[in-house]
């Protein structure tokens, strides 16, 4: 253990310290050098706690000794006044004034004060308004010119200016209610501004606590309905909504008590007592104030504070509130109705129910739900009426397409632009060819000036749905959870409630509208379309309805994304393809009937030296077969290869095998009954010209050969004739070049589904393989061949194939 060395504090003298050891020495000697530097440590953190306080201290007494200095001085000049000769003068003095005053000039001097003060009400009102000062101020000299002014106008010879004051008082009284409604309707007024112009209303009018309650509803009804009339302010509607929660808001923080309080304090002294009215340097108050009177000098307004309690407060304010909102529907009504663009009222109904939802804790005065389902109806309604006019506007289409027809020229002006036209070298290929590309698109597909007309406008519509449905869209995916977390825990049931209402039950309320108004449109379009394809029957020249199929085209190419009715016009369609079908087949099929019906020449055969096969068979079809096909194609194409739809080319297909059985059908008779008789009509040997036409030539020789017959009553040698003309083996071969034939054109006009349709061809077919002498065989290898050609020539008749 080790062993404490000295303290050095027991010693009596330092000699002590040097009795020790060295080192012990040494050790006290750090050991005080420690305990001294500890010591001034603590002096110096004792002696500047204080200082702050010495200071004060040394403060305290140099302004003692200044206001002693003051006292010393005001109490030397106050004695040196107070002597008794001064003292015996003044009192003499006020004697004598007294005695003037009290009996000659009393009743001069308040009449002149009275009027100074009544002369200078008007001119420090219209100064205080002129400059926004106070209102309540204003009321308060407001009431103190009426009482000057009753007062000097019972005076038995009241002055002359009276009745220009008055009249003068009176519009600055409707200057100063006028300025009060403002600040009242104003949305920066605050709560203490707001009173404070209460109390001038309540000074200005004598009204009670119930009168300026209903004032002020009534002056925020009017505000409300100011801003809800749509004069260039787009938020106006929305500032009316502000407006509205904004008074819920301050009638239920102002009424009753603290405007009761603001009244009641206006009573605690008289008028003429209060500092800002006595300030009023333009009325003299100093000098003028012991001249008025004590009826006006003791002026206490009276004013009723204590008429309206908080449950009647909450009743008034209830009505209003229900009146106020049911004004402000209707002024919604027709600012919506205003609007034209869906995403604007969009917008304008999400940013107003945020702010009622955002507010709707602030208000007990009305019913959340019915405030809610108030705006939603009035904005479904208009959304609803706006779908429904973009919807209809499809008429405009149907009624620029029945112009177009009405006003129909059958002047190459609504001809189609060929593809080949020279005009289209002329065509600059800048920008990638854009011009050049989009030129050629429309002429491939039959586009002049009416059907691009007709599109844009079409495509305007579908644009404006398209968008109409995305602003739908929008409304289902927005989320309103942020502003109904002011619920209450409790109402969570509420909150779901509104999130489906605002969420899911209005978009698809819309949504299904949207719907409806769109098949009921389309519906309305293709009975117009109908009607007009049924004014268009006589039209022999087709161009109509090309031109309607084209329309059709165009409209179910480019339906509304959300339309799902893929068999629009689907009827009228068919009809109007039939026509065109039935203009293309008409020409090429009367050429070819004069063609089929036509008797070979004398001596002429059918091509066998082209045949193949043992026995000899036709690979080939006739002329009349291929050229049948040739200017049916061509036919085609004058029309348009664009109205060539499938569907299109299955009904060109299915009238071509009618009119082929038609008079395939009959040709077979008329061999029969030629070689029975033993002739043939010689007047259907004609020739044809260059577009498959009978020249006048043949059919002048025709007709005189015609005459020789009928003249010649040589019968017996005719038939001769004619059997030598037309042996057995040569209607043999023709039979066989004719199965081929028609084996040829199944082919042709043959479709992907089999149907009753191909029943007509079928029974030829079957006709003409029983009048020939082939085996089954033969009969198979005629029909594989003509499959064959078929096959390889499909190509050249592409439209067909």
């Amino acid at each position: 253990m080790a062993v404490e060395g000295p303290n050095p504090k027991t010693f009596q003298s330092w000699e002590e310290a040097f009795l020790h050891p060295i080192p012990t020495v040494r050790g006290m000697e750090r050991q005080l050098r420690n305990d001294i530097s500890s010591n001034r440590e603590k002096l110096r953190t004792l002696v500047g706690a204080s200082y702050r306080s010495l200071l004060g201290t040394a403060e305290s007494i140099i302004k003692m000794d200044s206001q002693m200095s003051t006292v010393e001085t005001l109490l030397g000049e106050l004695g040196a006044k107070c002597n008794s000769k001064l003292l015996e003068k003044k009192t003499v003095n006020l004697q004598a004034w007294d005695s003037t005053v009290n009996t000659r000039d009393r009743e001069r001097y308040a009449l002149t004060s009275q009027m100074a003060v009544l002369r200078s009400c008007p001119d420090v009102i219209s100064a205080l308004l002129r400059r926004g000062g106070s209102t309540l101020l204003a009321a308060k000299v407001l009431v103190i010119s009426r009482l000057l002014h009753k007062k000097l106008s019972q005076l038995s010879n009241p002055p002359l200016f009276l009745e220009t004051l008055r009249n003068r008082l009176g519009a600055l009284r409707r200057r100063t209610l006028t300025r009060v409604d403002v600040e009242l309707q104003s949305f920066n007024t605050s709560g203490e501004a707001l009173v404070e112009a209460m109390c001038a209303f309540s000074l200005a009018t004598s009204s009670s606590l119930t009168d300026v309650l209903r004032h002020f509803h009534h002056v925020r009804l009017e505000a409300m309905s100011e801003l809800g009339q749509f004069s260039g302010d787009p938020e106006g509607t929305f500032k009316a909504l502000r407006l509205f929660l904004k008074t819920l808001k301050e009638t239920q923080a102002i009424f009753p008590t603290q405007l009761a309080r603001a009244l009641e304090s206006l009573k605690t002294s008289p008028l003429l007592k209060s500092p800002d009215i006595f300030s009023l340097w333009e009325l003299s108050l100093d000098i003028h104030g012991k001249w008025l009177g004590d009826d006006i000098r003791s002026f206490i307004p009276y004013i009723r504070h204590d008429d309206l309690q908080r449950a009647e407060a909450g009743r008034l304010l209830k009505q209003w509130a229900k009146q106020a909102f049911f004004s402000f529907l209707e002024q919604l009504q027709r600012r919506t109705e205003s609007l034209v663009d869906v995403l604007e009222i969009v917008q304008l109904r999400q940013s107003m129910l945020e702010f009622w939802l955002s507010n709707r804790r602030h208000v007990v005065a009305i019913d959340t739900s019915e405030v809610l389902d108030g705006l939603r109806d009035a904005f479904n309604r208009r959304l609803i009426q706006l779908l429904r006019e973009n919807v209809v506007d499809l008429r405009s289409v149907a009624s620029l397409t029945e112009d177009i027809l009405n006003k129909w020229q059958v002047d190459g002006s609504n001809i189609r632009p060929s593809m080949w036209n020279v005009s289209t070298t002329s065509i600059d290929a800048v920008s990638g060819g854009q011009v050049l590309k989009e030129t050629l698109a429309s002429r491939f597909y039959g586009k002049n000036w009416t059907t691009t007309a007709i599109f844009k406008k079409y495509k305007t519509w579908v644009n404006r749905v398209e968008e109409t449905d995305q602003v739908i869209k929008r409304l289902r995916e927005s989320k309103w959870i942020n502003n109904l977390d002011n619920f209450d825990d409790d109402d969570d049931d509420i909150l779901e409630d509104k999130q489906v209402l605002l969420s899911e039950d209005d978009p698809h309320f819309l949504q299904a509208e949207l719907q409806r108004s769109l098949q009921m449109a389309f519906e309305d379009f293709q009975k117009t379309m109908g009607v007009m394809m049924q004014a268009i029957e006589s039209d022999s020249t087709g161009q109509k309805a090309e031109f309607l199929l084209r329309v059709w085209r165009d409209v179910r190419q480019h339906l509304p994304y959300m339309y799902k009715d893929s068999r629009i016009g689907f009827d009228t369609i068919q009809r109007l393809q039939t026509k065109v079908a039935e203009k293309a087949i008409a020409a090429p099929i009367s050429r070819c009937e004069k063609r089929i019906r036509r008797t070979p020449h004398p001596g002429k055969k059918p091509p066998r030296l082209l045949w193949e096969g043992d026995p000899a068979l036709p690979v080939l079809p006739s002329s009349w077969a291929f050229r049948l096909l040739y200017d049916l194609i061509a036919s085609m194409n004058i029309q348009g290869s664009d109205i060539w739809s499938a569907q299109a080319i299955l009904i060109l297909k299915y009238l071509l095998r009618e009119k082929l059985a038609v008079f395939l059908g009959e040709v077979p008779e008329l061999r029969q009954e030629a070689q029975a008789n033993g002739h043939e009509e010689i007047d259907n040997i004609r020739a044809e010209g260059p577009n498959g036409e009978i020249t006048d030539k043949e059919r002048l020789s025709s007709n005189e050969t015609d005459g020789k017959s009928l003249s010649d009553g040589n019968e017996d040698a005719h038939n001769t004739e004619t059997e030598k003309l037309l042996p057995e083996t040569f209607v043999e071969d023709e039979r066989i070049q004719r199965l081929f034939d028609i084996c040829y054109l199944q082919n042709a006009t043959a479709t992907r589904e089999g149907d009753s349709k191909e029943r007509g061809m079928t029974e030829i077919l079957n006709s003409v393989k029983e009048s020939t002498q082939l085996s089954s065989g033969s009969i198979v290898s005629i029909q594989k061949v003509a499959e064959e050609y078929w096959r390889r020539t499909s190509l050249l008749f592409a439209l067909l194939a």
